[in-house]
């Protein structure tokens, strides 16, 4: 025996005596020679096993020293002796993928690859490697190879699928999946995976939506036809469902992944999503009060059901949701700006100015926040602090998303400059609001009723506050405006009745402009009298030194 066979023995018996019991696959054992060969490359062979069952063999010692990057030089080692050793080199090279070693990993394969006949494992996991170097024309190609080797593994038409949609191949993903979906002994877990993937495929090219949801429907049914039981089917089942539309089939689902687990955070959640949408805001409140008592400390279920007092316009029990919803979770940015606006909906500005600023500390600055933080300032005649945080709304908004500048915020925007009586800027903004949407009415109104004021434009004035009126003709400010514009034209006579229209459509909440309105026009008209009353009823409501003055200077 030579000194070269005694060591492959040796380190074939150490194998045996270490590695049992271990999870990673042992090496090819040697083949006895055919015989007849050469006696050189017997031995030549003999000694190449001895090496690699050596080094594998203190690979696996230094496993148990719990030395993980020794181990993997001498299992390399043993590879680069035994590069057929296919268990070994999958081994290695997932070891080498979790530590995002994709260059050794790569090598790994590629060597096995060459050594041995076209593997299905190996092809797919190099597959896998290629993608984390994107090299994702390599990896396709790989994933194609390990298909052909193994159709059965449904897995890889997943995973295969995917691969193409990323690497812009929709007919081949496509095609990929018809073969899936030929295969019989899908699992529904599999068959919904690849409805899910049809979704990718529908988003990422909008060419092939109307194929892709032709056959994710198909699967949808398929899955459907199982009967399945287990609430994380029935969920992900009721998600793809809504996803294309059949919201009445994603109910149904969602109610029995309910049934199934009646604690299914999820499920409850898309119902009550669900049937906020709709309207059914009772059922969405049943919905959202079990998630409650199923789960008290999470905030969502009160997030939502501020959201439903809302849409009930009980604007105060809304912001006490959202706040119970913050103290669960004070980051949640969503809570704190639909806080404000419950605030600013329920008449209290000076208390979504301060939720406003207890944002700031919590959540970053975006546009909503500084709208809405305007919005708070504006009514409590904070003007210019109210003109500078529609600023930096502006500002937010033109650097991520251009299209939140619509007509409705440069209405905002010229209102406020109004109110702060900086009416030229004012009406640049309405103009500019108007620009955008035409028939807009406060913005016709507004600006019209600014020129009102000011003496100018009177006719465009009229022409803007009449169409406004056309638009909403019980709006008791548009009337109001119209009454004035005519008064400023110099035709009180037309200016009264639409006066007192808009102090009709004023009963329950009367404003002291329109009274002060009414009594000029009625001074105009030679009626003192009741000029006074008017403006006495003005002062009762608000009191002001331009009334004042008008009611000194006018006869009793």
């Amino acid at each position: 025996m030579t000194r070269r066979l005694a060591s492959a023995l040796l380190a074939g018996t150490l194998l045996l005596g270490v590695s049992s019991g271990c999870r990673t696959p042992s090496p090819t054992p040697p083949t006895a020679p055919v015989a007849g060969p050469d006696p050189k490359a017997v031995d030549a062979e003999l000694d190449r096993r001895a090496r690699a069952h050596a080094a594998f063999a203190t690979g696996v010692v230094r496993q148990m020293q719990e030395d993980p990057e020794e181990m993997l030089r001498l299992w390399t080692q043993s590879l680069e002796s035994d590069p057929g050793n296919v268990g070994l080199a999958l081994e290695v090279a997932r070891r080498r993928l979790a530590r995002k070693d994709f260059a050794a990993a790569i090598s790994v394969l590629e060597k096995t690859r060459h050594a041995v006949p076209p593997n299905a494992s190996v092809e797919s996991l190099l597959g896998l490697a290629y993608l984390q170097v994107d090299r994702r024309e390599d990896a396709v190609a790989a994933y194609r190879q390990a298909l052909t080797l193994d159709p059965g593994e449904w897995a890889l038409y997943s995973t295969m699928a995917r691969i193409l949609i990323q690497a812009s191949h929709p007919d081949e993903a496509l095609n990929v999946i018809h073969q899936a979906m030929d295969r019989p002994g899908a699992a529904p877990g599999l068959l919904l995976e690849l409805a899910e993937i049809l979704g990718q495929l529908e988003q990422h090219d909008p060419k092939m939506a109307a194929a892709a949801r032709t056959q994710a429907l198909v699967l949808l049914d398929r899955v459907a036809a199982f009967a399945p039981k287990d609430p994380q089917i029935l969920t992900r089942l009721a998600e793809r469902n809504a996803a294309l539309g059949r919201k009445d089939l994603a109910e149904k689902f969602y109610q029995e992944s309910r049934t199934q687990a009646p604690r299914n955070p999820l499920a409850a959640a898309r119902l009550a999503e669900m049937y906020l949408q709709s309207g059914r805001l009772k059922e969405a409140t049943e919905q959202l009060e079990a998630l409650r008592r199923d789960d008290p400390t999470n905030p969502a279920p009160l997030y939502f059901l501020g959201l439903v007092a809302f849409e009930e316009h009980d604007y105060e029990r809304a912001a006490d949701y959202f706040q119970r919803s913050l103290l669960l979770n004070p980051e949640a940015e969503a809570t704190h700006l639909d806080l404000l606006s419950a605030l600013l909906s329920s008449g209290k500005a000076a208390e979504a100015l301060a939720a406003a600023q207890h944002a700031r500390t919590k959540i970053k600055p975006g546009f909503r926040l500084e709208f809405l933080t305007a919005l708070a300032y504006g009514r409590l005649k904070q003007y210019d602090q109210a003109y500078e945080s529609f600023r930096a709304a502006e500002a937010i908004a033109k650097e991520t998303d251009p299209k939140l500048i619509d007509h409705r915020f440069l209405f905002q925007v010229g209102a406020v400059l109004s109110e702060a009586h900086k009416e030229e800027l004012a009406i640049e903004y309405l103009e500019k609001s108007l620009a955008l949407q035409p028939d807009f009415g406060p913005a016709l109104n507004h600006l019209g009723y600014l020129w009102a004021d000011k003496g100018s434009n009177l006719d465009q004035a009229l022409k803007m506050i009449e169409q406004a009126v056309k638009l909403e003709p019980a709006n008791a400010a548009y009337v109001d405006s119209l009454g004035w514009v005519l008064f400023r034209l110099g035709r009180p006579a037309e200016a009264l009745p639409q006066l007192e229209r808009a102090i009709e459509l004023l009963a329950k909440e009367p404003d002291a402009t329109v009274y002060e309105h009414l009594g000029d026009v009625l001074a105009a008209l030679k009626r003192p009298a009741e000029a006074r009353a008017a403006w006495e009823k003005s002062l009762a409501l608000e009191a002001t030194d331009a009334v004042k003055q008008k009611l000194e200077s006018t006869p009793k």
